[in-house]
């Protein structure tokens, strides 16, 4: 390849090492690749893939409207979801056990990851662009060019809440989970006053109480707060 490239250069006209050399760098690259272990196909664009959570699966989602489940050690298809649109998103629940689409049709769906069975629909007004799964399966968020997204209960397919937008909703999420212990606080704190809003079960009070005031002490000193920032305190 070196040589080849070599001639090349003196000579960018030479068709003959042009063609040999781009020959060359297929076969090294093909070389240079792990081999294949499954192919799994759509009829058309495949818009997503992703691993179940114990690594067995895969599913895909697609412009070919479906979204399918595949074995991911042999490539065997296991079961088929279909919409009547494009399919934008889909996702695992976090015991692997359901499968969560959401699709141009208009809705997003609920299907038993084993039998490959509708569970539940979940409606919107235009084309659903995601939908996740709350952290413990319970819930179910979806977002859609109606300019709302939509809480649900995952098992009654009810709707829990509708939160407005005055534009296309892309993109949904929850928030973190946030854990705690009897060996330190959590609080939630005003970002302007320093207040203190709520504060956990299990923290301490004393220790939550000394904190507002270090919040407060944060503020004052800083030249803004903004979504992301992080302060490391040391009382």
């Amino acid at each position: 390849i070196a040589l080849l490239a070599r001639a090349i250069k003196f000579d960018p006209e030479n068709q003959v090492a042009s063609q040999r050399f781009f020959q060359e760098l297929i076969v090294h690259r093909e070389k240079a690749l792990p081999p294949l272990i499954a192919s799994f196909a759509h009829q058309s664009s495949i818009r997503r893939a992703v691993f179940s959570p114990d690594g067995a699966r895969i599913l895909t989602a697609s412009w070919d409207e479906t979204a399918k489940l595949w074995d991911a050690a042999s490539g065997q298809l296991i079961a088929s979801f279909a919409h009547q649109g494009i399919v934008y998103y889909a996702a695992f629940s976090p015991d692997g056990a359901r499968i969560l689409t959401a699709s141009a049709d208009k809705t997003a769906k609920l299907w038993d990851a084993a039998s490959g069975k509708l569970i539940v629909s979940f409606s919107h007004q235009d084309e659903v662009n995601d939908a996740e799964f709350s952290p413990d399966g319970t819930r179910i968020l979806t977002a859609s060019a109606d300019m709302t997204a939509k809480l649900w209960d995952a098992t009654s397919g009810k709707l829990l809440a509708s939160f407005d937008h005055q534009g296309r909703v892309l993109r949904a999420a929850f928030s973190p989970v946030i854990s705690e212990a009897l060996d330190r606080s959590d609080g939630i704190y005003h970002r302007d006053s320093g207040e203190l809003i709520a504060q956990g079960e299990l923290g301490l009070p004393v220790f939550v109480g000394t904190m507002q005031f270090s919040t407060r002490a944060v503020i004052e000193r800083a030249n803004s707060v903004e979504p992301g920032d992080v302060f490391i305190v040391n009382d």
